[in-house]
């Protein structure tokens, strides 16, 4: 629901006009814009990523500096494989870290987004998910965290995930044997950007969705920790299902 209201209003331009009617089916003003090479809503600006966002990079380590999930005050650390279909995914595959090793800069707030900038292969760069809630994780040095502008979240979110995103990703990165995407690059990322107006009414719509999003995966993350501990006992015959 989130990406259909994004891409009819700022893909197809056809936000609600004055009226409630959609703006350019509508004959609303539209310009030329050179630097996006097309048309755009006359009033609208073009902005890139870093305009609206600054990226902190993640925690360097060795393998050296690994913990244990048992040893006293470490953190998770997450990497591109805990990124799949824009969400968070927890496996077993999983690195612990002293907390000595996390600044400020690297802890995770709500509306935080992890994005993958580094990785063998050039589909797993520019995989991104947003966090809807504080999290004691932090992330590995091969990601990036980017903390939107106040009312920019769930805007520069949808065009971190929007078909436009991903082909600049796939052109960065042609031709290169290590594929990397740096904070420069967010710097070409040009989008269209609404008006003041535009853009809260467009939050008070899609607020409520990221909402129950949110609730839904605490519900999942509280779900997954249930299933941990009681299957070790279940498959050991500590406890059984009548």
């Amino acid at each position: 629901m989130a990406k259909r209201l994004y891409d009819h209003w700022f893909v197809q331009f056809d936000f609600p006009n004055a009226d409630g009617k959609p703006y350019k089916a509508s004959g609303g003003k539209m310009v030329w814009n050179e630097t996006l090479k097309c048309e755009i809503p006359e009033g609208w600006e073009v902005k890139s990523v870093n305009d609206i966002s600054i990226s902190y990079r993640g925690v360097g380590y060795s393998a050296d500096d690994e913990k244990s999930v048992s040893d006293k005050d470490v953190v998770l650390i997450l990497r591109g494989n805990n990124i799949s279909n824009n969400h968070i995914v927890y496996d077993s595959n999983t690195v612990y870290l002293d907390k000595s090793f996390v600044s400020e800069e690297q802890k995770i707030n709500k509306f935080d987004i992890v994005m993958t900038m580094s990785s063998g292969s050039k589909e797993h760069v520019g995989k991104s998910a947003m966090f809807l809630f504080d999290s004691p994780h932090s992330y590995g040095a091969f990601c990036n965290k980017i903390t939107p502008a106040k009312d920019c979240q769930f805007f520069l979110e949808k065009y971190l995930h929007s078909e436009y995103f991903k082909k600049y990703i796939q052109i960065t990165c042609s031709g290169t044997g290590i594929n990397n995407l740096t904070n420069e690059h967010f710097d070409k990322a040009f989008f269209p950007f609404p008006d003041n107006e535009v853009l809260e009414s467009f939050n008070q719509k899609i607020n409520p969705i990221y909402e129950q999003i949110g609730v839904l995966e605490k519900e999942n993350l509280r779900l997954m920790g249930l299933r941990d501990r009681l299957l070790p006992l279940l498959m050991n015959g500590q406890v059984e299902v009548k």
